[in-house]
C-alpha cells in the first residue's frame, strides 16, 4: 500500500512538471500587453526581447534600493559637531574643570550577628567517684542519673572533654563549644586526687 502511493505521488509530481514545462505560468508584473491594433508607434513601444530577458533574470528587482552613498565606516570615532562661530565681542569663558569623583565601591556588607550560645545542658554534676581507671562523675539529666568518664557522650549531644576537682568540662557536639559544670563543693573532695 505505502509504494503503491508512492508511485501515484511520483506519477503526479512529474505531470505537474510537465505541465509547467509546457505551459509556465504568467507572472503579472512581467506580462507586456499588446494593443489589438498594432500600429508603427506602438510597436516601438514594445520592450525588446532582450529587454524582458534581463528583467527575467533580476531576480531582486525591486526589493532594495541602489545604494548611492559611499559606505562609512560603522567603527569609526564620531565627534560632536563644532560649535558655531562666536561673535567676536563676547569673550568664551572656558568652564572651570569640576573636581574629579571618587570611585565609591558598594556598601560593606554589615557583619553576621554570631550564632546564639547553646543553650545550657540540662545537666547537673551530683557527685564524683575517683578509682583505678580515673576520675569520674555522676550527672543528673532528663534520662536520670549516669555515671561518665572523659569521653563519655551524655543526654546525645555533650562530649566530657575534663573532669577536676572544681568543675567538669563539657563539649556541646553540634557547635563544638564547651561548656563549664560546676561540681558542688560536698563532692570535691571525693576527686582531689584527679588533675
Amino acid at each position: 500500500m505505502r509504494q503503491s502511493r508512492l508511485a501515484v505521488l511520483l506519477i503526479v509530481l512529474a505531470a505537474l512538471l510537465t505541465l509547467r514545462w509546457w505551459k509556465p505560468p504568467a507572472d503579472p508584473e512581467r506580462a507586456v500587453v499588446v494593443p489589438a491594433t498594432r500600429s508603427a508607434d506602438s510597436l516601438r513601444s514594445l520592450p525588446s526581447r532582450v529587454q524582458v530577458a534581463e528583467a527575467q533574470a533580476d531576480w531582486s528587482r525591486g526589493t532594495r534600493n541602489a545604494e548611492e552613498a559611499i559606505p562609512r565606516n560603522a567603527f569609526a570615532v564620531r565627534l560632536p559637531p563644532a560649535p558655531p562661530a562666536s561673535d567676536t565681542r563676547t569673550p568664551v569663558v572656558p568652564r572651570a574643570a569640576s573636581a574629579p569623583r571618587l570611585f565609591v565601591g558598594p556598601p560593606v556588607p554589615t557583619p553576621q550577628p554570631a550564632p546564639p550560645p547553646p543553650p545550657p545542658p540540662p545537666l547537673q554534676v551530683i557527685g564524683g567517684w575517683l578509682d583505678e581507671k580515673g576520675p569520674s562523675v555522676f550527672v543528673a539529666g532528663p534520662r536520670g542519673v549516669t555515671q561518665g568518664r572523659v569521653g563519655d557522650v551524655l543526654a546525645g549531644e555533650y562530649r566530657i572533654a575534663r573532669i577536676t576537682p572544681q568543675q567538669v568540662l563539657v563539649t556541646h557536639v553540634p557547635t563544638n563549644r564547651e561548656i563549664g559544670l560546676v561540681v558542688p563543693p560536698g563532692n570535691a573532695l571525693s576527686l582531689a586526687g584527679a588533675k
